[in-house]
């Protein structure tokens, strides 16, 4: 299976590498699919964090107790949805990182322990890579280096 070769170190055994394969785009287009659901959920998180600080602002500019309780209510409202939202942008971002190492090849309880011990901050570079459909990468190098 040709896919992005990436190399993470085994958090079980920091002396040792583990070398994993992780689909691309161009082999498997769910993978683009996959990006625009955590597009339009990123979208929808930003959205309802917006609504939340306007009920916040709100329930600040609230001068009776009638006008704060009802603010209140719509804040804790909107609170609510901006969880879920970031709740289903972190459920999108997952399924993207173990569909990309399960199409690549692992087998799910691999798959599941690679996506484990892939670090979210970067997500950014694993998405550069999976669309541009070629590449390597190496997690185990601290920023910098």
């Amino acid at each position: 299976m040709a896919g992005i070769k990436v190399t993470l170190r085994d958090p079980d055994n920091s002396t040792q590498l583990i070398h994993a394969e992780f689909a691309t785009a161009r082999s498997f287009p769910v993978m683009k699919e996959l990006l625009q659901k955590i597009a339009k959920t990123d979208n929808l998180e930003s959205v309802a964090g917006r609504k939340r600080e306007l009920a916040e602002a709100k329930l600040m500019d609230a001068s009776t107790s009638e006008e704060a309780e009802a603010a209140g209510v719509a804040l804790q409202a909107a609170t609510e949805e901006v969880t879920s939202a970031s709740m289903a942008l972190f459920d999108a971002i997952r399924e993207f990182v173990f569909k990309g190492y399960q199409l690549a090849g692992a087998p799910d309880d691999l798959a599941e322990k690679l996506a484990d011990i892939t670090d979210v901050e970067n997500l950014p570079i694993l998405k550069a890579k999976c669309l541009y459909g070629a590449g390597c990468l190496d997690f185990t190098k601290a920023a910098g280096q």
